[in-house]
């Protein structure tokens, strides 16, 4: 028995400051990625490593989510942390 589905279903990419949003979902890792260069676990780890405190480290990631909300709100973007 065949499964009727809606048929095929568009997906739509952007690429918006240099990083891919897929069906209006941006994620905070590809963000990190782009704007970094490295993924989270790597950034901090590279912050540890150079002696920043774990309050430093928490604040430095505050803003890059900061940033990065703003990013999405801008274009409209449901962001995916």
């Amino acid at each position: 028995m065949k499964k009727q589905g809606r048929g095929k279903h568009k997906r739509e990419f952007e690429n918006i400051a240099g990083f891919l949003v897929f069906e209006k979902r941006a994620y905070f890792s590809d963000y990190l990625e782009n704007e970094v260069g490295a993924k989270w676990h790597t950034i901090k780890r590279t912050l540890y490593d150079a002696g920043y405190t774990t309050a430093a480290v928490n604040e430095y990631r505050d803003g890059l989510l900061a940033d990065f909300r703003k990013l999405c709100d801008d274009h409209g973007f449901a962001a995916q942390i």
